[in-house]
């Protein structure tokens, strides 16, 4: 069963967290992405894949006062 952000959401298994992002339409130069725990790299987000049991966090960053 895979979790991003607290929800179930096993159709992105197998998918890549840069195809995660680009399906959530998520500004990249905002978030992180915590995967099993660890900040995962940008870089990484292209060669890092899904599995069933994962945990994923998107973290997103608002500026303002």
């Amino acid at each position: 069963m895979l979790k991003i952000n607290g929800s179930v959401e096993n159709q992105y298994v197998g998918k890549t967290i840069a195809q995660l992002l680009n399906g959530k339409n998520a500004a990249l130069e905002n978030i992180v992405v915590e995967h099993n725990g660890k900040i995962l790299q940008r870089e990484r987000f292209v060669d890092t894949f899904i599995h069933n049991d994962d945990q994923i966090e998107i973290i997103s960053f608002v500026g303002g006062g």
